[in-house]
């Protein structure tokens, strides 16, 4: 089964991690939400023009593509296309489920077991957003992990059940972090960490409507990547410089085929 869509930055797996950078690699606080949004936006472009949920969004599966004139673009993987007797459903719990617990929605997760809950484009969004929070807080300037980070992450990565990994997703979405990122500095940290609240609130009073929901989560990434474009403060150059360089893809290693596992 094979769905055109073009331009779609849903790619073969095998082809993406080789060619792509990880999110920690990241060269501003920009690139990282120009990546974010291009991501949110084709998650919704799956669902309201093909009726197709993601359902595993996880920190491997999102990635920064560069290209020599472009810039940075997003980049989503393994995209497991649905059972066509049933996966077309705007509601469809499908086959897929996160390979992590620590990026499943809290609902996906209360409900694991039973699988009573489907799954929805809002679960996915929220996903996004805890791939977010765990590069802005798990990896420091350099790209390497960060040692200063915070506890709540060593329950992510610590939980294995999702009985005790439910509550524990529910709280961090009910609280407004009082953690620091040490990843930026300056007027980056600071717009990063606003946006973080943002979205955190976002997704945690989801509507019905997941159009709606999506693009109220679309519309704070952008207004913080226009925030950071205003932005010609020092720590903005200073962030830049940090991270390495990165090594364009040439267009041959972008092409995509009709394959099960990606979508072209």
């Amino acid at each position: 089964m094979a769905v055109e869509i073009e331009p779609l930055p849903c790619h073969s797996p095998l082809v993406q991690r080789s060619r792509n950078l990880r999110l920690e690699n990241a060269r501003s606080a920009m690139d990282l939400l120009v990546a974010l949004r291009d991501v949110a936006s084709a998650l919704k472009q799956l669902f309201v023009e093909h009726q197709i949920l993601h359902r595993h969004i996880t920190y491997d599966n999102v990635l920064i593509r560069s290209g020599a004139d472009s810039g940075v673009a997003g980049v989503v993987v393994d995209l497991d296309f649905p059972n066509p007797t049933e996966g077309s459903s705007r509601t469809s719990t499908g086959l897929g489920l996160c390979d992590s617990l620590a990026f499943q929605s809290a609902k996906r997760l209360t409900n694991r077991v039973s699988h009573a809950h489907k799954h929805t484009l809002q679960e996915d969004l929220e996903s996004l957003f805890c791939v977010l929070c765990w590069t802005c807080y798990g990896y420091d300037h350099t790209g390497g992990p960060d040692k200063y980070r915070p506890d709540w992450m060593e329950t992510w990565i610590t939980t294995r059940h999702a009985e005790t990994a439910a509550p524990k997703k529910k709280s961090f979405l009910s609280t407004p972090s009082s953690s620091h990122i040490n990843r930026y500095i300056g007027c980056q940290r600071d717009i990063m960490e606003d946006i973080i609240e943002q979205l955190r609130q976002t997704v945690k009073r989801n509507s019905s409507d997941p159009e709606k929901d999506c693009a109220r989560f679309l519309t704070v990434v952008e207004e913080g990547i226009e925030e950071i474009r205003g932005e010609r403060c020092g720590c903005v150059l200073q962030c830049n410089k940090a991270l390495p360089s990165v090594v364009p893809c040439k267009p041959s290693e972008l092409a995509t085929t009709n394959s099960p596992d990606c979508i072209a």
